[in-house]
């Protein structure tokens, strides 16, 4: 997936949340803007799929919640009722053995 905000951008998301009383979250499914997040002070991760040792550190240290949502890459790639686009089942194929790993590795340092 495209990173779609950079840094500053989600860092200043996140002060006007705080202002308002609320909380920050993002949904994430790259390293790259997952580092992002957790470095602009986001309090949840949705997703957070194709995460590295180094990235799920970072989340642990800063405190940041990870929502994974691992049964819907399951549910997407085994396709059951075969209406799902088999481009969309094929990607979540590739996704699932990563998100996995990914929680696991989230999960050893909770």
């Amino acid at each position: 997936g495209k990173q779609v905000l950079t840094q500053p951008v989600m860092a200043a998301d996140g002060t006007e949340a705080r202002s308002r009383g609320l909380r920050f979250g993002v949904h994430a499914v790259g390293r790259d803007g997952i580092r992002y997040a957790v470095a602009a002070g986001v309090d949840t991760v949705e997703h957070g799929n194709f995460l590295d040792e180094e990235t799920v550190a970072a989340i642990a240290r800063a405190g940041t919640a990870l929502c994974p949502t691992l049964a819907i890459y399951r549910t997407i790639a085994q396709n059951v009722d075969g209406d799902i686009p088999a481009y969309a089942s094929a990607k979540a194929k590739t996704a699932v053995a990563a998100h996995e790993q990914s929680f696991r590795w989230r999960w050893r340092r909770a």
